[in-house]
């Protein structure tokens, strides 16, 4: 593991799949990151009606994918450095429901006071999904 001196900068990759289906795969071309000194993070969350259910109410207030998307981020901040990550060179992206997923971490209480930098795409949260 790398020298406290020499923390790296993390990327987080949020899959897309208009919040219905999809997953992180090799396709995604983790390849290209692997000679570069950072480390990239993928990570999964519940899509489609386990994900995104909502009865517009306490019983099931929904969007439990974006709750997921955010643990795993807070999970991921306190403990990077363990991998040799620098908590405060985070940076989440993502791809259609994941570019959507990371303007929400943008605004969202969950997880804003976290995520320090934001690679936006085309995909904002005022479009219809």
């Amino acid at each position: 593991l790398p020298s406290s001196e020499s923390k790296l900068a993390v990327l987080v990759y949020i899959h897309g799949g208009g919040f219905k289906y999809g997953s992180m795969g090799s396709e995604q071309g983790a390849d290209y990151f692997m000679d570069e000194n950072i480390i990239l993070v993928t990570l999964h969350y519940r899509i489609n009606i386990l994900g995104f259910l909502s009865t517009e109410d306490t019983i099931i207030p929904g969007n439990f994918g974006l709750k997921d998307q955010a643990m795993a981020l807070k999970w991921l901040y306190k403990n990077v450095d363990i991998f040799g990550g620098d908590p405060e060179k985070l940076t989440i992206f993502g791809g259609s429901a994941g570019a959507v997923s990371t303007h929400y971490h943008m605004i969202s209480p969950l997880s804003k006071s976290i995520i320090i930098f934001y690679l936006l795409r085309k995909e904002r949260v005022c479009m219809r999904w």
